[in-house]
């Protein structure tokens, strides 16, 4: 018994005319009987000729008894045998009837069917529990990739707007540099236009005043002329009269 007061359970192998037969017993004399005679599919008159037996830890063969059932309850393999008087009693024959082989066959069958159910239905729920495990396990790798991934994207977000930024300022600053260049050249070129008109419009206007000095001095020089010829002809009509 567990020190809790619960009964502990498992399945030994029972050996039957022969026959390897699982049977699932619980750590509980009566019980284990119980467990047995239904396995074998037997009367309880059946089951008071029989004899339960199991090996020892020193390999000793013992009979089963209340008293020694924790001793029994360690070993994994038990056996039947026919009490001796019941031996005495029957006539000796080692031939078995049809109807024993076929209940023998039967019950062996059925026991091994239930067996391999419940070994089925333990198998499978370990495979379930570790297809559980398993997608737990892909779940959280799945989430991890995933702020993984989240994480990797903004970073290249992050420095594909970096770049971006960085090349639009750089050719925000050689438009610039280029638009200050072009424009320091159109000045420095209309101011050297601008000079060049200025000494242009100097020089004309020197020539103009010179022009101008020369046309006065013509139009003195032609009225000094025009007041002599008008003094040469007065003098000649005086002459005259």
């Amino acid at each position: 018994m567990s020190e809790e007061g619960e009964e502990r359970e498992k399945t030994i192998t029972l050996i039957h005319n022969k026959y390897n037969i699982p049977v699932k017993i619980k750590e509980n004399y009566d019980k284990a009987l119980e467990s047995i005679k239904k396995a074998l599919y037997l009367t309880q008159n059946e089951m008071d000729r029989l004899s339960i037996n199991f090996k020892d830890q020193d390999g000793d063969d013992n009979m089963l008894e209340e008293s020694n059932f924790d001793d029994a309850f360690e070993a994994e393999v038990w056996s039947t045998s026919k009490n001796s008087e019941d031996d005495e009693d029957k006539p000796k024959d080692n031939k078995m009837s049809e109807e024993d082989k076929n209940r023998i066959i039967r019950e062996t069958r059925e026991n091994c069917i239930k067996f391999m159910n419940e070994k089925i239905r333990e198998i499978n729920k370990r495979w379930i529990d570790k297809i559980d495990r398993l997608k737990d396990k892909f779940k959280n790798e799945l989430e991890k990739r995933e702020e993984l991934n989240k994480s990797t994207i903004n970073n290249i977000i992050k420095k594909i707007t970096n770049d971006a930024t960085e090349e639009i300022k750089k050719k925000v600053e050689n438009y610039n540099s280029n638009i200050e260049g072009i424009l320091k050249s159109k000045i420095e070129e209309s101011m050297v236009n601008l000079t060049k008109d200025k000494n242009n419009f100097i020089e004309n206007q020197k020539l103009i005043k010179n022009t101008e000095k020369e046309i006065r001095e013509k139009v003195n020089e032609s009225q000094i002329n025009f007041t002599e010829i008008m003094k040469y002809s007065q003098a000649n009509i005086n002459n005259d009269q």
